[in-house]
């Protein structure tokens, strides 16, 4: 970051990034300021799709330190992906959305969320083993998200879901875990 000033063209992309990993380090406090500023650098250059992406990784600051306006910023990411074309973020969007109701308590809106990023993945040809690696994690992941969330409302073909999400996982040559653990996330 110190190689890109703030009047740099490159320093949103690059304090998005730079946030997105001090999230996923778990330092929720440091990120929230610096996916700020990136998400309304981002908007101002147009980067939309860039913008949902820091969005979400805020929604998950946000939701981690028990702030409540987590969720307005997932559903303004959505709002963004949705205002362009169908792609794998809109996806990964709607899986991390439906897990945040899941552990909302709301695993009927989980579902839909799940059902949709579903629909959506299959609609953008991505499959739970392709050859889209990302594709194929993701579409993984919406399999676990809709699988706890049936297996929440006492659907026990939930099982199956999180079944072939686990067996496509291990065929891909990935522990299965993490994308399982991703959808209580």
């Amino acid at each position: 970051l110190e190689l890109a000033p703030p009047d740099s063209p490159e320093r949103p992309r690059l304090l998005a990034r730079w946030a997105s990993a001090v999230n996923r380090a778990g330092r929720y406090g440091e990120a929230v300021p610096a996916l700020e500023e990136a998400i309304a650098a981002l908007k101002a250059a147009g980067e939309r799709r860039m913008a949902a992406e820091a969005l979400i990784f805020l929604s998950d600051s946000l939701r981690a330190l028990a702030q409540p306006e987590g969720r307005d910023r997932l559903l303004e990411a959505l709002a963004l992906l949705e205002a362009g074309e169908p792609g794998c973020q809109l996806v990964h969007a709607l899986c991390y959305y439906a897990t945040y109701e899941i552990n909302g308590g709301r695993p009927q809106h989980a579902r839909k969320l799940a059902e949709r990023a579903l629909t959506t993945a299959a609609q953008l040809g991505l499959s739970a083993c392709g050859d889209d690696a990302e594709g194929s994690r993701v579409y993984r992941k919406a399999l676990n998200a809709r699988g706890s969330a049936r297996c929440l409302l006492g659907d026990v073909g939930g099982l199956e879901d999180l079944r072939a999400a686990s067996e496509a996982a291990i065929a891909a040559g990935s522990d299965p875990l993490p994308s399982y653990n991703e959808a209580l996330h």
